[in-house]
């Protein structure tokens, strides 16, 4: 049975060390919405779903699959979710540059 996007963020969300209420305060809604999206009873937006992706340090692709979805617990120490999301960016730009360099 494939999992929704719901329950992929809630394995994400708990990867990280986040609660419920830290997601819903990051993307502005109520902590019962965060609940209700992880049970499958709502959906979250795209737009919810990218922050959310650059938040864990995964792609909008690999977070609706569940694929490659293993958030960075390091970056718990900040405390704020949007200096997360940043370094979480510089991370990914630097990776994709190594990649492309690489590949010629």
């Amino acid at each position: 049975m494939q999992l929704s996007i719901g329950e992929f963020v809630k394995i994400a969300r708990e990867r990280m060390g986040l609660s419920q209420s830290q997601i819903a305060e990051y993307l502005e809604v109520d902590t019962s919405y965060i609940d209700k999206c992880e049970r499958g009873k709502c959906a979250f937006t795209a737009g919810m779903i990218e922050k959310l992706a650059d938040l864990f340090g995964c792609k909008y692709e690999d977070l609706e699959s569940g694929i490659d979805i293993y958030p960075n617990k390091n970056l718990l120490e900040i405390q704020d979710l949007n200096a997360i999301v940043s370094i979480n960016k510089i991370i990914s730009n630097i990776q994709e540059m190594k990649y492309l360099l690489e590949k010629g």
